[in-house]
Parts: structure tokens; sequence; C-alpha cells
């Protein structure tokens, strides 16, 4: 996860199942984006570097994870303006043919170790045993679940068709509409740092 990037990693060699032998190597994540930011790269892959350090600081803020030894040196503090990053967003979340026997309730952006998306519903039960890719979250809401999203393709939107139903949301516009409604300035920093991430993102693959 992005907040885990200044964790230490190590390699371990293991005599058997039980018996832990020797570390055979340690490593620091961020340490190799530091590296890049650093070094004698092209402009678009330090940016890039830049923004992923930045975003995982904010997502340590976010998910209130080893803060105490976070650095206001090591990432931006000059985030674009909630307004900038609304506007340059294109489009909304949309809805067609809206279904009675399976409401759309909302979606959501995890920031796992893969990025993913839930599309929320509050199907009645026949809409519920005919879907299979329903799952139910911790809380009781029911989902479907988007997986592979990667950073270089915030901006595509997926399309979710539930009951003749048609839901089509981009991880951009979710961004986009967190940002309209949050009065959370931990959560509106994330998403401002994912942004940044994705347009440095699209400026090196271009």
């Amino acid at each position: 996860m992005a907040k885990e990037l200044s964790d230490t990693i190590k390699i371990v060699f293991f005599v058997n199942d039980n018996v832990q032998g020797t570390t055979i190597r340690s490593y620091i994540p961020k340490s190799y984006f530091q590296a890049l930011a650093n070094g004698s790269y092209s402009a678009e892959i330090k940016s890039l570097a830049k923004a992923i350090i930045t975003y995982s600081a904010y997502a340590r803020e976010y998910f209130d994870y080893k803060t105490k030894d976070l650095a206001e040196t090591d990432y931006r503090t000059d985030l674009p303006a909630k307004q900038t990053v609304i506007s340059a967003i294109s489009g909304d979340i949309t809805i067609t043919n809206p279904s009675e026997r399976a409401s759309f309730e909302g979606i959501s952006l995890l920031l796992l170790s893969n990025t993913g998306m839930r599309f929320y519903y509050t199907p009645n039960a026949s809409v519920l045993s005919g879907d299979s890719r329903f799952k139910k979250a911790s809380n009781g809401q029911y989902y479907i679940p988007v997986s592979g999203v990667t950073l270089t393709d915030l901006g595509t939107a997926r399309t979710v068709s539930v009951d003749g139903m048609t839901v089509t949301a981009s991880p951009l516009q979710y961004i986009k509409s967190v940002l309209r409604s949050t009065n959370n300035q931990k959560l509106a920093n994330l998403c401002l740092a994912m942004y940044e991430c994705y347009v440095a993102a699209q400026a090196y693959i271009n």
C-alpha cells in the first residue's frame, strides 16, 4: 500500500517452514523513488517519483500510519486547489435506466496493494440471488467489485450493469465527487495527491 512506502522490506531465507535463516537483503521502497527524484533522470521520471512520495505521505496522514516520523521535507505541501482539480476532471458518474429492484448507492475506491473500485447497491432478493458478482461488505452493504485499476488509467471509465441499469464512472470522477462533498481535509489531500500522481504518470508515458 502507498502508506507503507517507507517501511523496510526484508528478503529472508528460510531453512524450512519453521526455521528462519538469515536476512539476505532489506530495502525501503521509498529510497528507490528518492533516488529517482534526486538523480540524473528525465523531468518526467523525477516528477512522477516526487508525486508518488507525496501521495504516500498523504496516505500515511489519512490512515494515521506511522506519522510521527513523517518529514514535511519529503513531500509537497503545495497541492493544487480543490476547485482546480474538480474543473480539470471531465464528466461525472452517470446512471442509465435506474432500477427499482436494485438501487445504486455509490462508489468507493480501494487503496490497497492493487487499486480497485466498488459499486454499491441495495438489491432485492431476486436480483441478489441471480447475480453472482455481488459481495457483502463488513458493514452489510452489497457491492460489485472492479479490480485491476492502475495509476495510468484512473481516467478510464468502468461500466457496471445490474438489472438493466448501468452505472459508468472512472476513479477520477469518484475523486471529483469526493472533493465536491468532503469536509475531511486529510481525505481531500489524499485525493489531490492521487490526482497529481495520475497527471505525472500520464506525462511520463506520453
